[in-house]
């Protein structure tokens, strides 16, 4: 489009570098919870996942970022 570009670079690596940030501390508790689940029939991922999200809003602000979460999670490091 013959503009500069919207973004520089620095302002997208600042971005992602607070959302990696905070998609680590959702993923450990995550993992935490994971590996001290109880074993039940009904237990699956997605009931895991919504008491993960309930203890990660307790100690930090909403958790916004269920997509690249999603996204990051099958990705190697």
């Amino acid at each position: 489009m013959q503009r500069e570009p919207y973004r520089l670079v620095h302002s997208v690596s600042s971005k992602f570098r607070e959302m990696n940030h905070k998609i680590g501390l959702f993923g450990g508790i995550f993992q935490y919870a994971w590996n001290n689940r109880k074993v039940v029939k009904n237990e699956d991922d997605e009931t895991i996942f919504v008491l993960v999200v309930k203890r990660y809003t307790t100690k930090h602000e909403p958790w916004n970022y269920i997509r690249p979460y999603e996204i990051l999670r099958k990705c190697e490091k």
